[in-house]
């Protein structure tokens, strides 16, 4: 696996299932309650019960839930790896020393999503499917057969959540403390995730670990900008703007299209508190889907009031506001804070708005920015955008090769560090587009299409993007 395409690496797991002459990794971390549920699917169904993981069938039991003993299912990384390869040749922890070779890295995968990384940094009481209840902890899971090839340079353990941004330093600092406890120096420790967390940046962090971003959503985006139209989860068919269907003397009837699912952060929050004070709603296409945490409304928007008594009045407002629906209204609680509706695309929603702003997942300080699916939908659908979300993110799309706004619209708060003063300045500039005419709206977009083009172009021919091309630079 290691040679092929020019990769020098190889993937080692604790577990592999057997179902008759295949054998096939089960995702490494987990409770060996699971490791022994899923052992037993295997040898009565077949391989597909640990690749269905990876290919988002449900099996079984739940995974990733309180109390569920299945913590870790193969996800991304582990795709990337075996797409291209056989899955045999992927190797046990036992056959690492009969297979070493000192130009191939050894990489212990653990694969996180939602609230793993938090489990793994704390640990968590989980319960087996005959309601035997264990106390979960990471460190155990690791063999001392593991922790010598680590300490002997020959295996990294490496941490993928290469889906979402990266999360509190403290369970970084945690988990790392925690391996360094049985043994495991920190230097054979890899974190590879969307962005990096500031503290990365610090020379005195106090770590050797290695942090590693990647761009995933981008070759999702290109892959479902393939598949187009096609039915998606919603049960319409999804579909994306062409330069067909542009057509100059068509205008089109309101102005922005922002799409917020969960209103769990500040600058979500923010936006809610923004559309309401300046009447953004009634000429546009918004949604708020989700709003967790509606005691905290006040507290978490403290650096985004802008006026005394601002607070008690909008807060009430933020709150009776939310769901503020578009097409999520059939769906249950869980399902709308779930990822369910990340491939849906409505094309009316789009032909029918000029501007689209981009609610990121972070609005934060770390100097390195995530992209997620928001960023690429503007994209998709040849609408020009606004970016709320991580510093530079505006410069790290030009130097993918795509291209901004910055001749028609300020974008100046691409180089603001600070998030606050990035939004005020992002607040500014929607309201300028607000208080234009829509006749102007309408020649501003189609002032921009050659570069909407480009963008959609270019986007779609994403689909050979390397997500884990950082990963190839370590030696």
């Amino acid at each position: 696996m290691a040679q092929e395409n020019g990769l020098r690496f190889k993937l080692v797991y604790s577990h592999f299932g057997v179902s008759g002459r295949h054998r096939c990794p089960m995702p490494n971390g987990n409770h060996i309650s699971w490791v022994n549920t899923l052992n037993r699917l295997v040898m009565e169904r077949g391989e597909e019960v640990i690749l269905g993981q990876f290919r988002y069938i449900a099996e079984a039991v739940s995974y990733q839930k309180s109390l569920s003993n299945n913590l870790f299912r193969h996800h991304n990384f582990f795709g990337y790896f075996i797409k291209p390869r056989n899955i045999s040749e992927c190797l046990r922890e036992e056959e690492v020393e009969a297979s070493y070779e000192n130009d191939v890295i050894y990489l212990y995968p653990i694969e996180i999503e939602w609230s793993n990384l938090r489990y793994l940094a704390e640990g968590v009481d989980i319960k087996d499917e005959h309601n035997n209840f264990y106390r979960y902890e990471f460190t155990e899971t690791i063999s001392p057969r593991l922790i010598k090839l680590a300490q002997e340079g020959k295996v990294k353990i490496i941490f993928s959540n290469i889906i979402d941004p990266a999360e509190p330093v403290d369970y970084y600092q945690t988990i790392e403390k925690k391996l360094e406890a049985i043994g495991i120096p920190t230097k054979q420790i890899i974190w590879i995730q969307g962005n990096k967390p500031r503290s990365s940046f610090k020379e005195d962090r106090g770590s050797e670990s290695i942090y590693l971003t990647s761009i995933l959503s981008l070759i999702q985006g290109a892959e479902n900008f393939q598949r187009y139209p096609t039915r998606t989860a919603l049960g319409y068919v999804s579909d994306v703007v062409r330069p067909s269907d542009l057509d100059i003397n068509k205008r089109r009837p309101k102005r922005f299209l922002c799409f917020n699912r969960m209103i769990n952060r500040p600058h979500r929050l923010a936006m809610v508190y923004m559309a309401l004070k300046y009447d953004l709603l009634s000429d546009s296409i918004w949604s708020f889907v989700s709003l967790p945490y509606k005691e905290n409304v006040i507290q978490d928007l403290q650096n985004f009031w802008e006026e005394p008594g601002d607070d008690l009045l909008f807060a009430p407002r933020i709150v009776d506001l939310i769901p503020y629906e578009l097409d999520t209204q059939h769906l249950s609680n869980d399902e709308k804070q779930s990822f369910a509706t990340v491939d849906n695309n409505r094309k009316d929603f789009y032909e029918n708005t000029y501007f689209h702003i981009v609610s990121e997942t972070r609005l934060g300080e770390e100097p390195s920015c995530f992209f997620s699916e928001k960023t690429w939908r503007p994209i998709m659908n040849l609408q020009p955008f606004i970016h709320v979300g991580g510093w530079r993110a505006l410069a790290k799309l030009k130097e993918l090769g795509f291209k901004t706004f910055g001749h028609v619209i300020d974008e100046s708060y691409d180089e603001v560090l600070d998030p606050v003063q990035r939004f005020a300045i992002i607040k500014k500039e929607i309201l300028r587009l607000k208080s234009m005419s829509m006749e102007e709206m309408h020649n501003l977009y189609y002032s921009v299409t050659d570069i909407l083009i480009h963008n959609q172009k270019l986007l779609s021919e994403s689909m050979d993007f390397d997500p884990l091309e950082e990963l190839k630079t370590l030696r």
